[in-house]
C-alpha cells in the first residue's frame, strides 16, 4: 500500500499501521457548480525548528563527531521471515535466507524474470529453481511457501535480474 498524500510517497510493509487520511477530520464543502463537495483548504502547519544533535565532550575538551553509518560491505544476504514454517532438510524454518546470485546460477535455472511492454514479469519455473539454490534449500520446500511468501522472494532478489540501464 503507498501513500501518496505526502510530498514523497511512503510504502508500508507487513505489519506496519496504516493512519487516517490527513483530511477524514475536515468538514466538506459543495463548490456551487454541482460537482462534489471538496475539501475545505487548510494551511499546513510550520515545520518544527531543526534540532542541533546533542555531542558528547571528550576529557581533553574537544568535540569527537561521530563516524558516519555506512551499508555493509559484503555480499548481499536476503533474510525472509516467513507467514507459515516449511520443512527444510527435516527441519520446520520460520526464515529464509537467500545469498546473492551470480553467473553461475543465472546459467544453472535460467532467468527468472523479464520485462514486457514495461511490466515486470516472474517466470515460475526458472524463479523456483533460483530460490531453491540461493536458499540452499529442496525445490520442493520453495513450492511448500505460502504464496506471499513465494510472491516477497521472488521480488526480494529480482533486482539482481533488472538491467542497470
Amino acid at each position: 500500500m503507498t501513500d501518496v498524500t505526502q510530498s514523497e510517497p511512503r510504502v508500508w510493509t507487513r505489519g506496519d499501521t496504516v493512519p487516517p487520511p490527513p483530511d477524514a477530520s475536515r468538514p466538506l464543502q459543495a463548490n456551487g457548480n454541482g460537482a462534489q463537495p471538496q475539501p475545505q483548504p487548510q494551511a499546513a502547519p510550520p515545520p518544527p525548528p531543526p534540532q542541533a544533535a546533542p555531542q558528547q565532550a571528550q576529557p581533553s575538551g574537544d568535540i569527537k563527531e561521530e563516524p558516519e553509518k555506512k551499508a555493509p560491505e559484503g555480499p548481499w544476504i536476503g533474510k525472509l521471515p516467513l507467514r507459515k514454517k516449511v520443512q527444510a532438510h527435516g527441519d520446520w524454518v520460520e526464515e529464509l535466507t537467500f545469498r546473492e546470485p551470480t553467473g553461475g546460477d543465472i546459467a544453472e535455472c535460467g532467468v527468472p524474470i523479464y520485462i514486457a511492454n514495461g511490466i515486470l514479469k516472474i517466470d515460475p519455473g526458472p524463479m523456483e529453481l533460483m530460490l531453491s539454490r540461493l536458499a540452499v534449500v529442496t525445490p520442493s520446500t520453495i513450492q511448500k511457501l505460502h504464496p506471499n511468501d513465494w510472491t516477497s522472494a521472488a521480488y526480494m532478489i529480482a533486482h539482481f535480474f533488472m538491467p542497470d540501464r
